[in-house]
């Protein structure tokens, strides 16, 4: 199975590289320079709450073809931190033409989850960039297959393997760093319920697996060092 991410890893860094180099801990200071020039570039057609542009036009600069991609960002009462949809007229658009919906959680129900302002910067953008790449995966597929993807969605083994997938695509777009820190503050320092782990550990990377495929992606190294925490 490990020869199977790593070889799935390189075809993904070959075909898709984003041209944006990773960035080991993105700070407040470093967004603000490129804020402005990032809202130009990608602000058409997005609806993005005021209070998280910063780490939303940060994290879609990691992805240039979502350019032109109708995204809405809103919140709502979900399951999780984050969850990322098509919207709900799909079946009526070519998938050039798709619209998405990435939710933002905004209560925790019984001590399960995590609230992405909890979250430190780094590891928004991860979740952000996680949920961008969700809209990547759902853009190589025809209406008849979003379709069929809400269904393996319902089962944890074709779950499992859809997270992972999207993963990978936010590693090898650069964003392998901050979807490692999300990873570390969900496991290590979130203090979440038990069984909020647990569901994490079924279906996500962990951890170590996360900075294994970072270690495997030629992009991360400078000089031929890898820098990770």
């Amino acid at each position: 199975m490990r020869l199977v991410w790593g070889v799935l890893l390189v075809l993904l860094f070959t075909l898709h590289a984003s041209g944006v180099e990773p960035v080991q801990h993105i700070n407040k200071d470093s967004i603000q320079l490129k804020l402005e020039q990032l809202k130009s570039e990608f602000g058409f057609c997005k609806q993005v709450p005021q209070e998280i542009q910063s780490v939303f036009y940060t994290a879609i600069g990691y992805y240039p073809e979502l350019k032109d991609v109708n995204i809405k960002v809103r919140y709502g009462n979900i399951k999780t931190t984050m969850q990322c949809r098509p919207r709900w007229d799909f079946i009526f658009h070519k998938k050039q033409n798709r619209s998405y919906v990435i939710y933002i959680d905004k209560k925790i129900k019984d001590d399960y989850g995590i609230l992405f302002k909890q979250l430190p910067l780094n590891a928004q953008i991860g979740v952000m960039g996680h949920e961008l790449a969700h809209i990547i995966d759902y853009s190589s597929l025809n209406n008849f297959q979003i379709a069929s993807f809400g269904l393996d969605y319902l089962k944890d083994d074709k779950k499992k393997h859809i997270e992972n997938r999207v993963d990978l695509i936010a590693i090898e777009r650069g964003l392998g760093y901050q979807i490692n820190d999300f990873s570390k503050y969900v496991f290590e320092d979130s203090g979440a319920s038990f069984e909020y782990i647990k569901y994490k550990m079924k279906f996500y990377f962990r951890p170590s697996q996360i900075r294994e495929f970072i270690a495997e992606t030629p992009m991360y190294y400078t000089d031929n060092e890898l820098l990770i925490d």
